[in-house]
């Protein structure tokens, strides 16, 4: 009787071993999914940003004064000697520090100037998550919703396995991963048979 427990035992492990695999992927893919969404909810936010201010001003902003998206910022101290390289068709550039830096891409920028309108460090105010909807689609207000309250990240997934479901039973659990600061720590692609989704340029002023 052991010994055929402990078979169904071995025959069953690997299943549970693949089905938590594929919940392990699905809570990667949600907090990918919640990233964009902050970055498009950035995005769109600036560009109506920029719309208003042109229109008071009733002329485009001078050339010189706008900074085109994508964009990175290389922070250094000012005695560090930097060699730059860049290609013929300017599509590859190649910097070599003598000292330490920090790069700090577009997105997280905007996030510093507020332009997610602080959904992403829980400050979001129900006048802003207004706004912040209105920014996406109706089927993704559920996801600002959470991300609002900070419980995005905590939602528990059906079909959630521990030791207890090896006796039929199952159970819930919740994921503690946390939502990344800047779009440098969010994959930039999708894995195997997921596409790329490419996101929309503006230009912060």
């Amino acid at each position: 009787m052991l010994y055929q427990s402990f078979l169904k035992y071995l025959n069953c492990f690997p299943n549970q071993v693949e089905k938590q695999k594929r919940l392990k992927r699905i809570r990667q893919k949600r907090t990918q999914l919640e990233e964009l969404i902050l970055q498009q909810i950035a995005f769109k936010n600036l560009v109506q940003r920029n719309k208003v201010s042109e229109t008071s001003s009733l002329a485009p902003p001078p050339s010189g004064s706008v900074i085109r998206l994508p964009f990175i910022i290389l922070n250094t101290d000012v005695r560090t000697v930097i060699d730059c390289s860049i290609s013929s068709d300017k599509c590859e550039y190649l910097f070599n520090f003598d000292n330490t830096f920090e790069i700090h891409d577009d997105i997280e920028i905007l996030k510093r100037m507020g332009m997610s309108l602080g959904l992403e460090s829980g400050k979001c105010t129900a006048d802003n998550l207004v706004v912040a909807k209105s920014l996406i689609p109706r089927s993704l207000e559920t996801y600002v919703i959470g991300i609002a309250r900070g419980t995005s990240q905590t939602s528990s997934f059906p079909g959630d396995l521990d030791s207890a479901s090896l006796n039929g039973r199952r159970s819930f659990s919740h994921s503690s991963t946390a939502l990344s600061e800047s779009r440098g720590q969010t994959p930039s692609s999708f894995n195997e048979e997921e596409e790329d989704d490419d996101d929309e340029p503006s230009s912060p002023e």
